[in-house]
């Protein structure tokens, strides 16, 4: 190794390197047999050959080190010597776990609360909805998610059609604040349910327009405000007709 190497490795540097056993040694177990593959693949391919490993650090710890390696050879094609490369990718392994982990909490928060979770790019159309988007909205996701002239077509109720498609298109085109969108949705056994849909522009990502958004079932509230309601207008009526 380099100086950089043996720094990388939490290490003192030795200018006669280190006994590849020893090397062999400061890999986490889990990982050491994918290490030798890579190594053994590298000898027998002759390509460049690519490694993700943890390397025991000095406090105990772990380091994500990506390791490119090739075998060096004589003109008569009998192998040298391993030549190779190493990058301490600790903190992008370790970011990306946070963010997975975060993700794994959000899809089961948004299950457990009954909410969609959807994206939509305006000019490829590309739409992306998570499995309580198809729930809420009756839809196999097999059939995966479906576009804006689709989505009208079949989760829409008809009465509502026009409505939205309206809102929809002119928001893909044009919007710019947050909007909140209350429509029902048409089921395949021809039952409606009432649906607030939610959606914002993705300002963090600025080469291309997309949307994000959420939808939540708000039935059960449109149901008890219709019941309370009806029941105000029967106490109004009575009252009037009984002089009270």
């Amino acid at each position: 190794y380099n100086d950089r190497g043996f720094a990388l490795l939490d290490m003192p540097a030795r200018s006669d390197g280190i006994p590849l056993a020893d090397l062999h040694a400061m890999v986490h177990p889990d990982d050491l047999p994918l290490v030798l593959a890579a190594e053994q693949r590298a000898l027998e391919a002759g390509t460049p050959t690519d490694t993700e490993a943890r390397y025991r650090r000095a406090d105990g710890g772990w380091r994500y080190v990506l390791t490119r390696s090739v075998v060096q050879r004589a003109p008569g094609g009998e192998p040298l010597a391993f030549i190779g490369v190493a990058l301490d990718v600790t903190d992008r392994v370790e970011h990306l776990r946070r963010s997975e982990e975060l993700a794994r909490r959000l899809d089961a928060a948004a299950q457990a609360a009954r909410i969609g979770i959807w994206t939509t790019t305006a000019f490829s159309g590309e739409v992306d909805w998570n499995a309580q988007m198809f729930e809420l909205f009756d839809r196999a996701p097999a059939r995966g998610a479906p576009d804006l002239a689709e989505f009208l077509a079949e989760c829409v109720h008809p009465s509502e059609r026009a409505r939205v498609g309206t809102i929809a298109r002119d928001y893909l085109q044009h919007g710019e604040a947050p909007l909140e969108l209350e429509f029902r949705t048409i089921r395949r056994d021809g039952s409606s349910r009432w649906i607030v849909l939610r959606a914002d522009i993705d300002r963090v990502r600025t080469d291309q327009r997309r949307m994000l958004g959420v939808a939540l079932d708000v039935t059960e509230q449109h149901e008890a405000l219709a019941a309370l309601r009806e029941a105000s207008e029967r106490a109004a009526l009575i009252t009037r007709h009984a002089g009270i």
